[in-house]
């Protein structure tokens, strides 16, 4: 399996905080749910809630405030379509 590896700068420590390094492994599948059961909303809705704001916090405690702030930007380019009101 080909494994894709990036390497992105991490913010630089203060005077009382030092930054880790993080590594974000991205691997498996999500749990397979039987969609319309009862479970199927709540439970996924929870799954997918807890890792998105696993990985934000971890990049928002590693990355530069400019790289945090642009990858915002980039995502919500990325769904722009996905968010548009017709008139």
């Amino acid at each position: 399996m080909d494994t894709h590896v990036l390497t992105i700068a991490k913010a630089e420590p203060t005077h009382t905080e030092e930054i880790r390094d993080v590594s974000i492994h991205i691997t498996g599948a999500p749990p397979s749910w039987s969609y319309g059961s009862p479970e199927f909303f709540e439970e996924s809705n929870e799954f997918y809630h807890r890792e998105a704001n696993n990985l934000a916090r971890a990049l928002k405690a590693a990355l530069p405030c400019g790289t945090f702030d642009r990858l915002i930007v980039a995502l919500l380019e990325m769904q722009a379509s996905h968010l548009r009101v017709r008139r």
